[in-house]
Protein backbone atom coordinates (compact mmCIF):
# COMPACT_ATOMS: atom_id res chain seq x y z
CA UNK A 1 0.00 0.00 0.00
CA UNK A 2 1.84 2.98 -0.79
CA UNK A 3 0.66 5.75 1.39
CA UNK A 4 0.66 8.70 -0.38
CA UNK A 5 -2.04 6.86 -2.59
CA UNK A 6 -4.08 5.78 0.50
CA UNK A 7 -3.76 8.67 2.04
CA UNK A 8 -5.77 10.70 -0.56
CA UNK A 9 -8.18 7.79 -1.31
CA UNK A 10 -8.98 8.82 2.38
CA UNK A 11 -9.18 12.74 1.46
CA UNK A 12 -5.94 13.55 2.66
CA UNK A 13 -3.80 15.33 0.87
CA UNK A 14 -0.01 14.76 1.33
CA UNK A 15 3.64 15.58 -0.26
CA UNK A 16 5.87 12.99 -1.21
CA UNK A 17 8.42 14.33 1.33
CA UNK A 18 5.61 14.42 4.07
CA UNK A 19 4.43 10.71 3.60
CA UNK A 20 8.37 10.01 3.84
CA UNK A 21 8.42 11.24 7.06
CA UNK A 22 5.38 9.92 8.08
CA UNK A 23 6.53 6.22 7.10
CA UNK A 24 9.89 6.95 8.62
CA UNK A 25 8.70 7.61 12.19
CA UNK A 26 6.14 4.18 12.04
CA UNK A 27 9.37 2.50 11.14
CA UNK A 28 11.34 4.09 13.87
CA UNK A 29 8.30 3.51 16.65
CA UNK A 30 7.82 -0.29 15.48
CA UNK A 31 11.66 -0.57 15.74
CA UNK A 32 12.27 1.41 19.09
CA UNK A 33 9.49 -0.87 20.14
CA UNK A 34 11.64 -3.80 21.02
CA UNK A 35 12.72 -1.15 23.77
CA UNK A 36 10.38 0.83 25.14
CA UNK A 37 6.63 -0.05 24.66
CA UNK A 38 5.55 2.76 22.53
CA UNK A 39 2.94 0.80 20.59
CA UNK A 40 1.10 -2.74 20.56
CA UNK A 41 1.03 -2.88 16.18
CA UNK A 42 4.22 -4.00 15.08
CA UNK A 43 3.46 -4.33 11.50
CA UNK A 44 3.98 -1.55 8.68
CA UNK A 45 0.80 -1.89 6.56
CA UNK A 46 -1.36 -1.69 9.75
CA UNK A 47 0.36 0.94 11.44
CA UNK A 48 -0.16 2.72 8.32
CA UNK A 49 -4.31 2.74 9.04
CA UNK A 50 -4.10 2.27 12.47
CA UNK A 51 -1.79 4.93 12.97
CA UNK A 52 -0.97 7.77 10.76
CA UNK A 53 -4.42 7.66 8.83
CA UNK A 54 -6.09 7.47 12.78
CA UNK A 55 -3.83 10.30 13.77
CA UNK A 56 -5.04 12.58 10.26
CA UNK A 57 -8.41 12.09 11.01
CA UNK A 58 -9.12 14.80 12.86
CA UNK A 59 -7.00 16.91 10.28
CA UNK A 60 -10.10 18.78 9.21
CA UNK A 61 -10.38 19.90 13.11
CA UNK A 62 -7.31 20.95 13.71
CA UNK A 63 -7.72 23.53 9.98
CA UNK A 64 -10.67 25.25 11.59
CA UNK A 65 -8.79 25.63 14.84
CA UNK A 66 -6.79 28.98 15.98
CA UNK A 67 -3.62 29.43 14.27
CA UNK A 68 -0.76 28.84 16.98
CA UNK A 69 0.96 25.96 18.52
CA UNK A 70 -0.35 22.32 19.14
CA UNK A 71 0.13 20.43 22.16
CA UNK A 72 -0.68 16.50 22.07
CA UNK A 73 -0.90 15.55 25.30
CA UNK A 74 0.08 11.44 26.28
CA UNK A 75 1.60 11.60 22.87
CA UNK A 76 3.23 7.90 23.61
CA UNK A 77 4.91 7.16 20.26
CA UNK A 78 4.33 10.59 18.89
CA UNK A 79 0.83 9.96 17.58
CA UNK A 80 -1.33 12.00 16.42
CA UNK A 81 1.23 14.80 17.04
CA UNK A 82 4.13 14.18 14.91
CA UNK A 83 1.98 13.34 11.83
CA UNK A 84 0.11 16.50 12.35
CA UNK A 85 3.15 18.63 12.74
CA UNK A 86 3.99 16.88 9.65
CA UNK A 87 0.53 17.25 7.38
CA UNK A 88 0.01 20.55 8.77
CA UNK A 89 3.51 22.57 9.48
CA UNK A 90 2.59 23.95 12.88
CA UNK A 91 4.55 24.32 15.94
CA UNK A 92 3.68 21.10 17.94
CA UNK A 93 4.81 20.02 21.43
CA UNK A 94 4.64 16.59 22.28
CA UNK A 95 3.56 15.94 26.37
CA UNK A 96 4.23 12.56 27.96
CA UNK A 97 5.18 12.16 31.77
CA UNK A 98 7.06 8.89 30.74
CA UNK A 99 10.07 10.38 30.19
CA UNK A 100 11.92 7.11 28.04
CA UNK A 101 9.17 7.20 25.93
CA UNK A 102 10.47 10.64 24.61
CA UNK A 103 13.82 9.87 24.96
CA UNK A 104 13.14 7.65 22.41
CA UNK A 105 11.35 10.26 19.96
CA UNK A 106 14.01 12.62 20.30
CA UNK A 107 16.59 10.27 18.66
CA UNK A 108 13.93 10.46 15.30
CA UNK A 109 13.33 13.87 15.90
CA UNK A 110 16.84 14.75 15.91
CA UNK A 111 17.44 13.05 12.44
CA UNK A 112 15.59 14.66 10.30
CA UNK A 113 15.08 18.36 9.01
CA UNK A 114 11.48 17.19 8.53
CA UNK A 115 10.56 16.99 12.33
CA UNK A 116 11.80 20.58 13.13
CA UNK A 117 9.18 21.66 14.12
CA UNK A 118 8.76 19.33 16.90
CA UNK A 119 9.64 19.70 20.35
CA UNK A 120 9.32 17.44 23.85
CA UNK A 121 7.73 17.92 26.75
CA UNK A 122 8.87 15.28 29.48
CA UNK A 123 6.15 16.50 32.47
CA UNK A 124 3.02 15.90 33.81
CA UNK A 125 0.15 18.22 32.26
CA UNK A 126 -0.71 19.69 35.72
CA UNK A 127 3.24 20.81 35.82
CA UNK A 128 3.38 21.99 32.45
CA UNK A 129 0.72 23.99 33.11
CA UNK A 130 2.59 25.94 35.58
CA UNK A 131 4.99 26.80 33.31
CA UNK A 132 2.84 27.65 30.07
CA UNK A 133 -0.44 28.49 31.10
CA UNK A 134 -3.23 29.42 27.93
CA UNK A 135 -0.27 29.00 25.45
CA UNK A 136 -1.96 26.53 22.72
CA UNK A 137 -3.78 27.18 20.28
CA UNK A 138 -5.27 23.46 19.74
CA UNK A 139 -4.67 19.91 22.07
CA UNK A 140 -5.47 16.87 20.60
CA UNK A 141 -5.66 13.28 23.10
CA UNK A 142 -5.75 10.33 21.54
CA UNK A 143 -7.30 7.49 23.69
CA UNK A 144 -6.32 9.45 26.88
CA UNK A 145 -7.91 8.72 29.38
CA UNK A 146 -11.27 9.56 30.01
CA UNK A 147 -13.50 12.74 28.76
CA UNK A 148 -13.89 14.59 31.53
CA UNK A 149 -10.12 14.48 33.05
CA UNK A 150 -8.54 15.20 29.38
CA UNK A 151 -10.57 18.59 29.44
CA UNK A 152 -9.85 19.58 32.83
CA UNK A 153 -6.11 18.90 32.06
CA UNK A 154 -6.47 20.91 28.78
CA UNK A 155 -8.08 23.94 30.39
CA UNK A 156 -5.34 25.91 31.69
CA UNK A 157 -3.29 25.16 29.11
CA UNK A 158 -5.28 26.48 26.03
CA UNK A 159 -5.53 30.42 25.10
CA UNK A 160 -9.19 31.96 24.59
CA UNK A 161 -10.51 30.48 21.73
CA UNK A 162 -8.59 27.69 21.47
CA UNK A 163 -9.64 24.28 20.98
CA UNK A 164 -9.00 20.30 22.75
CA UNK A 165 -9.53 17.87 20.22
CA UNK A 166 -10.04 14.44 21.88
CA UNK A 167 -9.66 11.57 19.89
CA UNK A 168 -12.09 8.97 20.72
CA UNK A 169 -13.24 5.17 19.93
CA UNK A 170 -17.02 4.26 21.02
CA UNK A 171 -17.14 7.55 22.54
CA UNK A 172 -20.75 6.77 25.10
CA UNK A 173 -23.36 9.14 25.51
CA UNK A 174 -22.92 8.60 29.41
CA UNK A 175 -18.61 9.43 28.96
CA UNK A 176 -19.71 12.81 26.61
CA UNK A 177 -22.38 14.10 29.03
CA UNK A 178 -19.71 14.31 32.02
CA UNK A 179 -17.39 15.57 29.39
CA UNK A 180 -20.15 18.49 28.75
CA UNK A 181 -20.57 19.00 32.82
CA UNK A 182 -16.70 19.42 33.26
CA UNK A 183 -16.44 21.56 29.87
CA UNK A 184 -18.89 24.12 31.98
CA UNK A 185 -16.70 24.01 35.04
CA UNK A 186 -13.79 24.99 33.29
CA UNK A 187 -14.33 27.40 30.80
CA UNK A 188 -15.02 24.86 27.81
CA UNK A 189 -17.57 24.68 25.26
CA UNK A 190 -18.50 21.50 23.04
CA UNK A 191 -18.88 22.79 19.65
CA UNK A 192 -18.29 19.73 17.68
CA UNK A 193 -19.29 15.94 17.53
CA UNK A 194 -18.18 13.33 14.96
CA UNK A 195 -18.22 9.73 14.47
CA UNK A 196 -17.47 7.35 12.14
CA UNK A 197 -15.80 4.26 11.09
CA UNK A 198 -11.91 4.07 10.76
CA UNK A 199 -11.57 3.07 7.05
CA UNK A 200 -10.73 -0.78 5.86
CA UNK A 201 -12.05 -1.32 9.53
CA UNK A 202 -15.17 -1.94 12.07
CA UNK A 203 -13.41 0.01 14.43
CA UNK A 204 -15.66 2.71 15.85
CA UNK A 205 -14.24 6.40 16.33
CA UNK A 206 -15.20 9.88 17.86
CA UNK A 207 -14.02 12.92 17.03
CA UNK A 208 -14.93 15.96 19.69
CA UNK A 209 -13.95 19.29 20.09
CA UNK A 210 -14.46 21.56 22.75
CA UNK A 211 -13.48 25.60 22.57
CA UNK A 212 -12.24 27.49 25.40
CA UNK A 213 -14.69 30.19 25.99
CA UNK A 214 -14.32 31.57 29.24
CA UNK A 215 -11.62 31.66 32.04
CA UNK A 216 -12.70 28.24 34.43
CA UNK A 217 -14.74 28.65 37.66
CA UNK A 218 -12.34 26.38 39.54
CA UNK A 219 -8.99 26.53 40.25
CA UNK A 220 -6.58 25.08 37.96
CA UNK A 221 -4.46 23.22 37.73
CA UNK A 222 -5.46 21.00 40.47
CA UNK A 223 -3.04 18.70 42.45
CA UNK A 224 -1.36 15.85 39.93
CA UNK A 225 -3.14 13.04 39.59
CA UNK A 226 -6.60 14.28 41.05
CA UNK A 227 -8.12 14.98 37.39
CA UNK A 228 -7.92 11.02 37.22
CA UNK A 229 -8.70 9.86 40.28
CA UNK A 230 -11.26 12.71 41.51
CA UNK A 231 -12.74 13.95 37.75
CA UNK A 232 -14.89 17.16 38.04
CA UNK A 233 -17.85 14.97 36.51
Amino acid sequence: MELKSYLKENGINASQEACDALEKHLAFVIEANERVQLTTIKDLEEGKRLHILDSLTCLSEVNKSLEGPLLDMGTGGGFPGIPLAIVTGRKVSLLDSVKKKLAQLEELLSSDVAYSNISLKPVRAEELAGIEAEKYAVITARALSSLPSVIELASPLLMLGGSLIALKGNLSDEELSRGDIAAALVGLKRVSLRRFELPDTHDKRTIVVYKKVKKSKRKLPRRVGLAQKQPLA
